[in-house]
């Protein structure tokens, strides 16, 4: 019997518990109420404390607030957030590329783990496919910054994001909110809840969203960017005594789309070293299509094929917590989840056919098993907790792709791999109170992981009689297959000390380390590309004040962190344009432990509540990170260059922000509020080698909404809102293949929206 079989038993076992007697369901839901930033309750920490206690660079992002905002997508959040931001996956249909502090994961293969984790109702995800149209009946959303790993079952080095649903009520109520925008597009959600029996509630929550596209496909006549994708979660909670409680919850997402729009957006001929390949762009048109999509709109695009992108995601999960006594606490948390998609995408923005994927499918199922042992010990001076976590994976990446070639006439590539990923950790972490009359804790904390990476390599090219050749170095065996298999394990560890001057005051330091496994090129041919690359480690040193005072007959509440990461044996994506004797050029893309960095930095977050009718706040992050070493082969110039130069990938150096919620009136007739935020996003880079022309200019955008809440006296709230204020044009990311073809794209924002919502609640 292997460890997911004992961890489904444990599972049962303890949900067997909770149906051997009853008690009442917590009553409530907090996330319908907004409270004041010194009483926010997070989790980062794996227990419930407020956020002025917690010595954690922390922003949390209530259900609530988000529903205020009229988010339909979890990108949305992003400018909420100093630091982070999510950005479209290359062809990826719902897959989003996260970073936190300039750290990212841009590979999104089952060959590569993510740089910053991310979980649903306490369970790690691996693949963000679909993980985007989750912000629906959030609870909250939790953004912790800095290495995560000796309270977490999943190791990361930039950060984590956890995503809290919301849980059964005790009484029968509910939900319906439906929106009507501009651009076309519609969308209703909603939620109900219903006491089973005494210490039984479920909860059965349901998302749908639909959008014509907002991007013109000028040759076609298709819409890019379109919606057509809905979600629903059950949510069956436990809670037979007041010392056990187990939560269910089953998830399942399903989108038929068409994808999003990508768009030309630089040339740069002869900058490939390719003289062939820059004369065979040439040949095909391309200068003469690149000027043509540079005299298009902003929301205009021209393609060689049509695009198209279906995603399927299902997903189980359980938390059973027991109280084995007034001081200990024993947690299972398990999940499973399974992904499939299938994506076709231009990859250049013109109907010359220079880079298509037709189609790319890819899929995973993980499963995850955490045991938790929570506890305090001499008289509540020394809280603790030890655990141990296992993970297994399995996925494939199957990408059909033309690369200067007339699709289903010509030959084609075909990178097929699959993989397996197995993880064991054992982890523990304890904070101890000093007898000093201010509140002094000391902390700190450890964790031992054990990574094992299996791949098979199967990829090849295809004639245009349909030939299959394989391009497998090594592979002898008929089916063109070649295994390989990696180990990895690392020691992690943080250390630190909190002071508290005042009741609602904190001063933290903190020295951590964090982890990213090393993984395979999934698309590698050569023996050279064959072999694993190595983890990523990374050392992060902190310091921390947040606080929460009286400021005349309102109140302050702010927080600071400012940290120094140094970043060993980094991860890039190198772009590399591939030709093998007597063929056509293959566009590949490579994992290479290139670079040393150190990235320095610092985020403030503050809201200033003036009165009961009025509150501000404010917000700025600054990443500032520089290679120390960046040494890699350039095929431009056909040698190892030093590339210390560049500029980090994705990451805009300054981020701020700022906004208000005004209480207009409040009467018999209802509450009518005005609320507006403004988020500033700077430049940045559009690829880890930095290529003329490719990067995206800063940006500004600016939402605002009209609440009128209790309308004309009932229970209906009704919204008047508007995303982008001022329609500005910018660029959320791109992919560059400049140094393999002379070529750049970019996919585009949203344009401005308006829009109107109605929320009816009903039963108690």
């Amino acid at each position: 019997m292997n460890v997911k079989h004992y961890g489904l038993l444990g599972s049962a076992a303890m949900a067997a518990v909770c149906l051997s007697s009853a008690a009442p369901a917590q009553s409530g839901d907090a996330a319908e109420q907004a409270s004041p930033a010194d009483d926010i309750v997070v989790t980062a920490r794996r227990v419930e404390e407020r956020l002025t206690d917690v010595p954690v660079a922390i922003t949390v992002v209530s259900g609530a607030q988000l529903e205020r905002q009229n988010a339909q997508s979890l990108s949305e959040m992003q400018r909420n957030v100093p630091s982070l931001t999510i950005t479209p996956s290359s062809g990826r249909g719902t897959g989003v590329n996260i970073q936190i502090r300039g750290q990212r994961q841009s590979e999104l293969s089952v060959a590569g783990d993510p740089s910053v984790a991310v979980y649903i109702n306490e369970v790690a995800v691996a693949r963000p496919a679909a993980l985007d149209t989750t912000a629906f009946d959030l609870e909250s959303v939790q953004v912790l910054k800095g290495p995560q790993g000796t309270l977490f079952g999943r190791n990361s080095t930039g950060g984590a994001i956890l995503l809290t649903t919301r849980k059964p009520r005790d009484t029968f109520g509910g939900y319906v909110r439906g929106y009507i925008e501009d651009p076309i597009a519609t969308g209703v959600e909603g939620a109900i809840d219903l006491p089973v029996a005494q210490g039984v509630a479920l909860r059965v929550a349901g998302n749908y969203q639909w959008r014509r596209g907002y991007t013109k496909v000028l040759n076609t006549g298709q819409r890019l960017d379109d919606r057509d994708r809905w979600s629903t979660r059950a949510t069956l909670d436990l809670q037979p005594s007041d010392t056990v409680r187990s939560t269910f919850v089953g998830e399942m997402f399903r989108s038929n789309e068409n994808g999003i729009g990508i768009f030309a957006f630089n040339y740069t001929p002869g900058y490939n070293p390719s003289a062939a390949t820059s004369r065979t762009l040439v040949n095909l048109g391309y200068p003469a299509a690149y000027a043509a999509a540079q005299a298009q709109g902003f929301h205009e695009t021209m393609s060689n094929i049509r695009h198209s992108s279906k995603v399927r995601s299902y997903a189980l999960s359980n938390v059973t917590t027991i109280d084995l006594s007034d001081a200990i606490v024993l947690k299972n948390v398990a999940g499973w989840r399974k992904y499939s998609a299938q994506d076709n995408a231009d990859q250049d923005g013109t109907p010359v056919p220079v880079s298509a994927t037709t189609p790319a499918l890819t899929g995973a199922r993980q499963y995850s098993e955490e045991l938790q042992l929570q506890g305090k010990s001499f008289e509540g001076k020394l809280d603790w907790i030890l655990g141990g976590f296992y993970f297994n994976e399995t996925g494939y990446d199957t990408v059909s792709s033309y690369t200067l070639r007339v699709p289903y006439v010509s030959e084609y590539s075909v990178n097929d791999f699959s993989a397996e990923n197995t993880s064991h950790s054992l982890f523990g972490h304890a904070s101890y109170t000093l007898p000093f009359a201010s509140r002094t804790r000391i902390y700190g904390g450890a964790r031992r992981t054990w990574d094992k990476r299996e791949i098979v390599f199967r990829n090849g090219r295809v004639t245009a009689a349909g030939v299959f050749t394989c391009s497998v170095a090594g592979a002898t065996n008929a089916d063109c297959r070649l295994e390989r298999t990696a180990k990895f394990h690392k020691l992690t560890w943080e250390v630190g000390a909190d002071f508290q001057p005042a009741p609602d005051s904190l001063v933290y330091a903190t020295v951590s380390t964090g982890y990213r496994s090393g993984g395979f090129n999934g698309r590698a041919t050569s023996a050279g590309t064959q072999v694993a690359f190595r983890p990523e480690n990374v050392t992060n040193y902190e310091v921390g004040v947040k606080s929460s005072f009286a400021l005349g007959t309102g109140r302050l509440s702010f927080s600071a962190a400012a940290y120094q990461s140094k970043y060993k044996d980094i991860q890039r994506n190198i772009i590399r344009n591939i030709a093998p004797p007597g063929e056509l050029p293959l566009t590949v893309t490579t994992t290479v432990n290139a670079a040393s960095a150190t990235i320095k930095g610092f985020e403030f977050e503050m809201t200033a509540r003036a009165s009961d009718r009025f509150s501000a706040t404010g917000r700025i992050g600054y990443v500032r990170p520089r290679y120390d070493s960046f040494r890699l082969f350039n095929p431009r110039l056909g040698q190892e260059v030093d590339a210390s130069g560049n500029r980090f990938y994705g990451v805009a150096p300054i981020q701020f922000g700022g906004g208000f919620n005004w209480i207009v009136s409040d009467t018999e007739a209802g509450t009518v509020s005005l609320a507006s935020d403004l988020s500033f996003s700077d430049k940045f880079e559009l690829n880890d080698l930095n290529v003329p022309g490719g990067r995206a200019d800063s940006s500004t955008v600016v939402n605002a909404s009209l609440a009128w809440e209790k309308l004309l006296g009932s229970r209906v709230t009704g919204t008047l809102y508007v995303k982008n204020l001022t329609d500005e044009k910018y660029i959320l990311g791109g992919l560059q293949l400049n140094s393999s073809l002379d070529i750049g794209s970019v996919y585009h924002s949203a344009p401005r929206v308006i829009g109107v919502a109605m929320r009816i609640p009903f039963g108690d």
